[in-house]
């Protein structure tokens, strides 16, 4: 899990943005920003989305965590700070929750601060009844939106962040060798799915996440998709893009491989053209760079092998709390990389008649250059 001090690191370098802006009192909703602050990770299998979670953060004296009695022992873990709690199963009475109940109990804990000159809100994840009750309690109050401080500070991974996603990638191998060993003529692509799940619930002891892209055969120019029951036939190209996460920090990678491992010489160059790409990319995975410039460079070596126009989507992405976050290697971003970020490179070839190949592995930004973060080799 995230540690309790560097949740406090970051508590307090969000804190002096706070005070930057001017802000007496943030309200944070995203439940992946409150797990980035606090550690604490809303559960969403089950009835785990029906509960809410809020973050108020006053910058000059701690923070108060809304949360429902069901999750209150999981946010003890890492949270140390005020936590009001709302009964959210009584069977007396009550057995689902709605957020209005949630409200009730935030609306009596404000009522004891004092008003806020200022006020921030993250619009794009505050439910509207949360952003009207603020303005019922604070009119004379202007609301800024903070949608985009927190991700700011994500760009950079922390220790702990950094210790999440690598044993997400342990994952990750240990998926790769389960579902290479499972595929043969005659398997279904759910089949390996199958395969995977169980050998990483094993490995965990619990349920665990793993799903991703899974298409195989004619499927492959598709780019990606869940598995279906289609019969695997020998030379087939199987695309697996896979995900999993540990505390809720993805690892995103993608192998192709060859039903019955005997793959054509046509297959052999698609899969040398995207091996070519990657080690462009590569090249410019460095601070100070843009981000454009690393999708360019693998672009320009897939074209300059043939495959003008087979390259038709994004060629990398940041991981961390989200599948995708910043930096975006496409050709109309202007992110610039940056010591500390993490990121995927995954350039793909789809040709008609023979098939997509498509890799990809995980990445942190070092000044030295990128370190692969992906244990699993890349071959066909």
């Amino acid at each position: 899990m995230l540690l309790p001090q560097q949740c406090k690191e970051r508590m307090g370098r969000f804190a002096d943005r706070c005070r930057v802006m001017g802000l007496d009192l943030a309200v944070v909703a995203s439940t992946k920003h409150i797990a980035y602050l606090t550690g604490f990770l809303r559960p969403d299998v089950g009835v785990g989305d029906m509960k809410t979670t809020l973050l108020l953060v006053y910058p000059d004296r701690g923070s108060v965590l809304l949360n429902s009695n069901m999750f209150k022992a999981l946010a003890e873990k890492t949270y140390s700070d005020e936590m009001v709690v709302y009964t959210d199963y009584d069977i007396r009475g009550k057995m689902v929750t709605h957020i209005e109940d949630a409200l009730t109990v935030l609306r009596e804990r404000l009522s004891r601060e004092t008003a806020p000159r200022r006020l921030g809100v993250e619009s794009r994840y505050t439910p509207l009844a949360v952003a009207d009750l603020l303005r019922a309690m604070y009119p004379s109050a202007p609301m800024s939106d903070i949608s985009d401080e927190i991700l700011h500070l994500r760009r950079i991974k922390d220790d702990d962040e950094m210790a999440l996603i690598r044993e997400s990638e342990v994952q990750i191998a240990l998926g790769y060798k389960t579902v290479k060993e499972a595929i043969a003529e005659g398997a279904t692509e759910l089949d390996a799915l199958l395969a995977g799940t169980a050998a990483l619930t094993r490995r965990a002891g619990s349920a665990t996440f793993f799903y991703g892209d899974f298409v195989s055969g004619e499927r492959s120019l598709d780019m990606g998709g869940p598995p279906t029951p289609r019969v695997l036939k020998n030379g087939d190209l199987f695309i697996f893009d896979l995900w999993t996460t540990t505390c809720g920090y993805w690892a995103d990678t993608c192998r192709t491989f060859v039903v019955g491992g005997n793959p054509t010489p046509d297959q052999i160059r698609l899969h040398d053209t995207v091996m070519r790409a990657v080690d462009a990319g590569e090249k410019r995975l460095r601070p100070g760079n843009r981000a454009r410039d690393v999708y360019q460079a693998m672009y320009d070596a897939i074209a300059a092998a043939g495959y003008e126009g087979r390259f038709p989507h994004h060629g990398g992405h940041g991981i961390g709390l989200h599948a995708h976050e910043t930096p975006f290697f496409i050709p109309g971003s202007d992110d610039i990389l940056e010591e500390g970020m993490t990121a995927t490179l995954e350039p793909g070839v789809y040709v008609p008649g023979i098939g997509g190949v498509r890799s990809e592995d995980n990445y942190l930004i070092t000044t030295t250059g990128p370190e692969n973060l992906t244990p699993y080799p890349r071959g066909l």
